[in-house]
Parts: structure tokens; C-alpha cells; sequence
């Protein structure tokens, strides 16, 4: 990446919410942004992006730039950090903005309907992965009670294009072991999952400076994320193996055994199918394997256990040893 393929390409809002920054007010049409500024502490947001231009100013300093070479060297800067140009593209690239020499593109919104995964994932072409910046995955996930710092921490923003329909499309997802991309859409109206380049299943090291000898194992990236939620933790002591697909009972059942844990624990549907899984589990993998499902036994998931405590109104309490 240089500089004019960083200033052409990256998009000053993506960066801003990928620094962690939320937007605070939309003026003029939507069309500028407001945020807290990200070279100082505020308590009124006086930096503004527009979002048409691509476009930032500083009101409280009174300056700006339709450069993101220049945001990055005063961003650092205000850090007390080296600020050369070969340092902001380093800071970019570090950010998950490597891929910025992809042409820009026009990302349509509306989910697309795929009834069989499989015969699709061959209609699907990777684009680019990035930190997650589009508010509409931000909304989806903070309704089903995930929140920000949670979705910045694990997972992605990957823009895919149908080659079907020649439009580009965005979805949220995780990196799985084959370097792939396991994705789904940020809508429960028109659902739909798929895998980019290659699926797998994602594995995510666990926490405790002791040795690990146990493994959790989850059906998909949002149980995984509101586990978190219940033990309100960001992380946990054990390892996680994220099957993203019951189909993916093969190598995971490879990568318990392969690892040798003492312990899985299975913290998946509480439904035919997640049983039948649990069951073969049981039978097959060399580990002890001891079936969560029963602490959120009368909900159909660990998402919907979550949900049902915040609709409740109770402060989320959920032990985990």
C-alpha cells in the first residue's frame, strides 16, 4: 500500500469507527458525520467526516484534510508516536486496511437469499476483510445483545462480491483455519451464511496463563459472543472451536482429539440436531465431553438465553468454572 492508494481507497468513517470511535450526530442529509475527536479528549464532538467527500475537519483546531496520510500523522502524533508516512501506512495496515489497493467498489445492502450454501459458495468471490465500520452490522448485533467492543475484538466486516448478479455485497464473519472466511448477513429478516475461499472451522486461544486443557465448542460466532455476554468477560480461560456449520463435525472432532484436551465442553442447540451432535461428540471424541446445553435449557441457544435475561430486565448472572 502507498499513500495515494491509502488516500484514494480508505474511507475516513471506516477508520474512525475502526479506532473505536461512534458516530454522535448525522448532519446535513446523513451526509456529515460527527465524532469526539480523536486528537484529544472532548466532552462535545467537534471533529466531523463528510462521508460524499471523504473529507475530515477538526472544528476545534480548525483544520482538515481531504487526506488520510495526514489525519494518521497527526493521529499519531496527538499518541506520541512516530509519525512518518512509512509509519501511517504501517498504523493502516496494522488497522486491517492492507487490502486498500482493491478498487473502490459500491456495496449493495440488501441481503441476498441463498437456499443451498454449498452450491452458491462457487457464485461468491472474496473482496476484502476490514475491521467492522458499517452500523447496520453494529445494529444487528447490539440487537441480538453483542456489544461493540465485542464485535471489534472477534469479528470482521467482509465485502464479497455475487458473480451471479455482478454486485458487490458486506456481510460480518471470522477467519477459519484454512485462511477462509465464514460470513453471515446482518439480518435475521433475510437470513443467510456462507463461506469465503474455503470453509473450516475458526479456533480462538484461550486466556489462562496456566495450561489449557479444555476446549469450548460452539455451533456459531454469535454463541461464542453472547457466552461472553453472560460471563460478562471479553475473553475466555479456555481454547474455542467455533463449528460455524454442524456439517463441520469432522474436523472438529479432529481438532479436539488432535490437541489432546482433557475436557470439551459443548455449548451448542438446545434442539434434535444439537443432541445428536452432543451425542456424537460423546461417543467419538477422545476428551471427556460434558454438555452445557442444560444451563440454558429452556431456551433454544445461548443467544436467545441472552436475550430472554435482558428482556426480563435481570442483571445477567451466568458462573462458568
Amino acid at each position: 500500500m502507498n499513500c495515494k492508494q491509502a488516500n484514494e481507497n480508505i474511507i475516513l468513517s471506516d477508520l474512525m469507527m475502526a479506532l473505536g470511535y461512534e458516530v454522535k450526530k448525522k448532519e446535513k442529509g446523513g451526509v456529515e458525520w460527527r465524532f469526539l475527536s480523536p486528537f484529544r479528549l472532548e466532552a462535545e464532538p467537534s471533529f466531523y467526516v463528510n462521508t460524499r467527500k471523504n473529507v475530515w475537519f477538526d472544528h476545534g483546531e480548525g483544520e482538515g484534510s481531504r487526506s488520510v496520510i495526514d489525519f494518521g500523522v497527526k493521529y499519531l502524533q496527538s499518541n506520541g508516536k512516530a509519525s512518518g508516512v512509512t509509519d501511517v501506512l504501517d498504523w493502516l495496515e496494522g488497522l486491517g486496511f492492507g487490502g486498500v489497493d482493491t478498487p473502490s467498489i459500491q456495496i449493495d445492502n440488501t441481503p441476498r437469499i441463498v437456499s443451498d450454501i454449498k452450491d452458491q459458495e462457487s457464485d461468491l468471490q472474496f473482496i476484502r476483510a476490514k475491521p467492522v465500520s458499517h452500523p447496520a452490522i453494529f445494529q444487528y448485533l447490539a440487537g441480538r445483545g453483542i456489544p461493540n467492543n465485542l464485535v471489534r475484538k472477534y469479528l470482521l466486516e467482509i465485502q464479497y462480491r455475487n458473480l451471479i448478479k455482478d454486485k458487490a455485497f458486506f456481510a460480518f464473519g471470522m477467519i477459519n483455519q484454512s485462511k477462509g472466511y465464514e460470513i453471515r448477513s446482518a439480518s435475521d429478516q433475510v437470513p443467510f451464511k456462507s463461506a469465503l475461499i474455503k470453509r473450516d472451522i475458526s479456533f480462538i486461544p484461550g486466556q489462562s496463563k496456566e495450561k489449557i486443557t479444555h476446549v469450548n465448542i460452539f455451533e456459531g460466532m454469535t454463541d461464542y459472543l453472547s457466552l461472553l455476554v453472560l460471563l460478562q468477560s471479553n475473553a475466555l480461560g479456555g481454547d474455542a472451536l467455533i463449528m460455524h456449520s454442524l456439517s463441520s463435525f469432522a474436523p472438529s472432532l479432529a481438532f479436539v482429539n488432535d490437541n489432546q484436551y482433557q475436557t470439551a465442553h459443548l455449548w451448542l442447540d438446545n434442539d434434535t440436531a444439537g443432541r445428536k451432535m452432543a451425542s456424537k461428540f460423546k461417543s467419538e471424541a477422545s476428551a471427556e465431553v460434558l454438555d452445557q446445553s442444560g444451563r440454558y435449557s429452556l431456551h433454544k441457544d445461548l443467544n436467545k438465553a441472552l436475550l430472554a435475561l435482558n428482556e426480563q430486565g435481570n442483571d445477567i448472572s451466568f458462573t462458568f468454572e
